[in-house]
């Protein structure tokens, strides 16, 4: 299978300098995933948390309560997609490009600052996206529990001139589930009625003449905040958030020598947030969240095939923070608490090389310097030794570093004696990773096993200052963390595929247990057909150990999904998902912006979908 995030350009995964996994088109409509999040869930070493507003994502033992997805590369169609204020990688219903586009996601673990610089600090996801001609014409539409439902349209076309067309457009809205609170018992039963909606637009266009590529799109969600979050008031309507991207991408490909190809693009990114929060001072007061991102990144690489198989690539990167606004306020009596305007430019340059040895035996080396805005800057190598032990088995012996920035939320958002305050003198966090990789595909098995440790220092944590009793973002000690992954993936002659993931990690600061860091997460999945290629059945079992949050337990829980998809025609298809099966009670931690320790996630959900190609 081919991976193109590991490197920067396509490989096979037995070649690339990480222990990648894939998810495919078809595992995405098998098992009835619904958001990038969920996907990407299945990955072995991957858990996903939610606070009813937003998705999170945890690697390999680390997932901070609260964090947005800062220490996590997104990439689609290999251009950065995180935003420019809060670094967010999205997860959730705002993620810009609808799943149905999806041809593969690619998760390579690991830091990957050599190649990427900020943000690739515990891994890389990207998101690659179908070729029109493979699109045609595609109408959907679904309805699922707590009256939620969703349209979308997709074209996509291979012209006479050769050229390449894709447009699609998404819709989905979603009243939500009542949710009890206990801590909240005594504000009107503990009940938050009708606060948990959800309504979401998505858009995205390519076209693609020749060497030419442009992309671009856009997405809008609004969000209803129904755990009194930020201690707004409880079971009172009107808070909310709204998240909006623009995006666009134009890209240059093409062979400048017999041995050289050359890229270069020039990305767009404009993002919105806009949260609106209802506080009983008393009066009831709304306050206005109010941030603009706006970034441009220009990238130029040069890919040499050297004789022998060998490769070096060389590359800039220019991202040019045109606008990064951040502001808050309420709305009456108006008063204006935080007003922080910045611009600014970070630059990266870097090279990799790729050389063969022998047929068998594959040395990497990649080395990244990045000068940041701030006036600081990062150099950030990786090595790997990768040995084909024969045709079905593969050693790799992999080492790197990488750093995580502190963003423009974490340096300047601060209102002192209202909840936060800024700290312009944070320092990046870093990593160094060392890992050990054994694969084996063997006929219709493939098995994957690996053990890594790796060490943060000057880890950026959101902490309360007993002093005043704001909360700051601060460079808060060391994090050591080992583990080991294993996962196996069988198919069977008749179409039965068995697969199932395990992961063990041990994640600590200053000899304790982190927080929301679960001792071992295990899945498990079985793809079985009922009536040949006609009627398959997904059944996936997810299964989390115990976590430590704000001096207590978040008990473990596993969770069963069954998706059934049935071919009712030769251009329909029918897709019933159920979610959580047997209803289970578990529940994730809550951060420090909740006065809930725990935050109980969805009970059983049902989805009827409807697929129809033209």
């Amino acid at each position: 299978m081919e991976v193109y995030g590991a490197s920067r350009f396509a490989q096979d995964t037995a070649d690339a300098p990480s222990a990648v996994s894939i998810l495919t088109r078809e595992d995405i409509r098998h098992f009835g995933y619904r958001t990038l999040g969920e996907a990407l869930g299945s990955v072995r070493g991957v858990f996903t948390t939610d606070d009813r507003n937003y998705t999170y994502l945890g690697v390999r033992g680390f997932a901070r309560p609260g964090d947005y997805n800062t220490r996590v590369l997104l990439l689609v169609d290999g251009y950065r997609v995180n935003d420019n204020v809060y670094n967010t990688a999205t997860m959730g219903s705002e993620f810009p490009i609808d799943l149905s586009l999806v041809e593969r996601i690619e998760f390579i673990p690991g830091p990957g600052s050599a190649l990427y610089g900020s943000n690739a600090f515990l891994g890389v996801v990207n998101v690659v996206t179908r070729k029109g001609e493979s699109v045609g014409t595609e109408a959907a539409a679904y309805a699922a529990s707590d009256n939620a439902g969703g349209l979308r349209l997709n074209v996509g076309r291979r012209l006479e001139s050769g050229a390449e067309l894709l447009v699609s457009a998404a819709r989905e809205r979603s009243r939500g589930a009542d949710h009890f609170y206990p801590e909240f018992e005594a504000t009107d039963g503990g009940m938050a009625a009708g606060l948990d909606y959800q309504r979401a637009e998505r858009a995205f266009a390519r076209f693609a003449a020749g060497p030419v590529t442009v992309s671009a799109g856009g997405s809008s969600r609004l969000k209803g905040i129904p755990t009194a979050a930020f201690g707004t008031a409880f079971g009172v309507p009107g808070s909310e958030t709204r998240d909006s991207y623009a995006f666009a991408d134009v890209r240059y490909e093409a062979a400048v020598g017999e041995r050289t190809d050359l890229l270069a693009r020039l990305s767009y990114n404009d993002y919105h947030y806009a949260g609106r929060y209802i506080y009983d001072a008393p009066p009831l007061v709304a306050n206005r969240d109010r941030v603009r991102g706006v970034q441009w990144i220009l990238e130029t690489r040069l890919m040499h095939r050297l004789a022998g198989g060998h490769r070096l690539v060389v590359g800039v990167e220019h991202q040019r923070d045109e606008q990064v606004d951040q502001l808050n306020y309420d709305e009456d009596p108006a008063f204006v608490y935080l007003d922080d305007r910045r611009k600014g430019s970070n630059n990266g340059v870097y090279a990799e090389t790729e050389y063969r040895l022998r047929p068998d035996l594959i040395v990497g080396a990649g080395l990244r310097h990045d000068s940041l805005a701030s006036g600081l800057s990062s150099t950030n190598p990786r090595l790997s030794l990768i040995h084909h032990v024969d045709r079905s088995r593969t050693v790799k012996l992999l080492y790197g570093t990488a750093f995580r920035a502190p963003n423009a939320y974490e340096r300047y958002y601060g209102m002192p004696g209202f909840g936060q305050k800024s700290n312009p003198d944070l320092l990046p966090e870093r990593i160094r990773t060392y890992e050990a990789v054994y694969e084996q595909t063997a006929g219709r098995t493939r098995f994957a096993a690996s053990a890594y440790t790796y060490r943060v220092e000057g880890l950026i944590d959101l902490i309360t200052d007993p002093a005043d009793g704001d909360r700051q973002f601060v460079n808060a000690g060391n994090v050591r963390t080992r583990g080991v992954e294993a996962e196996a993936d069988h198919r069977l002659r008749n179409g039965l595929r068995l697969r199932g993931t395990l992961a063990l990690q041990s994640a600590r600061r200053d000899g304790m247990w982190l927080d929301n860091s679960p001792r071992h997460i295990a899945t498990g999945q079985a793809l079985v057909p009922l009536a040949g290629e006609r009627v398959r059945l997904g059944l996936e079992a997810r299964h989390l150990g115990a976590r430590a949050s704000r001096g207590s337990e978040i008990p473990s829980y596993t969770v069963l999904n069954a998706t059934l998809t049935s071919a009712i025609a030769r251009n329909a298809e029918l897709r019933a998902g159920v979610y959580n099966v047997a209803n289970r009670t578990y529940w994730d931690a809550g951060s420090d912006e909740h006065t809930q320790e725990r935050l109980a996630r969805d009970g059983r959900t049902v989805r009827l979908e409807l697929d129809v190609r033209f």
